[in-house]
């Protein structure tokens, strides 16, 4: 549980509060971590394959690859 912890504070520290990576919804309690590639498609739990996401972006992409899904909610820059 340490481990998956700080693996979390490590991802937070390098994506930073800029919102939902997929749609840019705004975190206010702070969203979930999503694995990029999902680790049942071969992804890793690192840095470099996690994101910070909201709650309805994480449960919509399940175990899809970016070019298989789409945001439910659209970016607004």
């Amino acid at each position: 549980m340490a481990r998956r912890a700080t693996l979390q504070r490590k991802v937070r520290a390098a994506h930073g509060d800029a919102g939902c990576f997929h749609c840019a919804a705004p975190l206010p309690e702070g969203g979930v971590i999503d694995h990029v590639r999902p680790i049942s498609r071969g992804g890793l739990s690192q840095v470099a394959n996690m994101r910070v996401v909201c709650v309805l972006c994480n449960s919509s992409k399940k175990d899809q690859l970016m070019d298989e899904w789409s945001p439910l909610r659209v970016s607004v820059e």
